[in-house]
């Protein structure tokens, strides 16, 4: 007989996946190419920035008042680049910590080093 609800069937057919590290690995490496990947646009978008701030200064020292308009627009546009660079490496620091801090243990390892440091500290030899 046919599941009726069409959610529940999905939930039923999937595997009982038990974890071994490789996942957690594959998830790490995911997260550094990320980071990378995300400070690489940092630095194009940096680059925008600073292009578009050499491009600013010579509308505003050659006075061409046909490109004032054009030359405000691209000021506000220049600060939000800078808003999204900040963002973009503030990212970058939350995923780089984020692969190096110690998690705890995942159902079928065992305990983190520093549980058992304590555990061995507390209770008599």
């Amino acid at each position: 007989m046919a599941e009726a609800n069409p959610i529940r069937a999905m939930y039923l057919h999937w595997p009982r996946v038990v974890p071994d590290g490789a996942a957690e690995q594959e998830a790490i490496q995911v997260l550094e190419q990320l980071a990378r990947e995300l400070q690489a646009l940092a630095q194009e978008v940096e680059q925008a920035y600073a292009d578009g701030g050499r491009l600013l200064q010579h509308v505003q020292t050659n006075l061409r008042p046909d490109l004032w308009r054009n030359a405000a627009h691209l000021q506000v546009r220049l600060e939000g680049l800078k808003e999204q660079v900040r963002a973009a490496r503030e990212l970058v620091e939350r995923l780089r910590v984020a692969t190096q801090e110690d998690r705890p243990p995942m159902e079928g390892r065992g305990v983190r080093r520093s549980e058992a440091l304590a555990s061995a500290e507390v209770e008599p030899a």
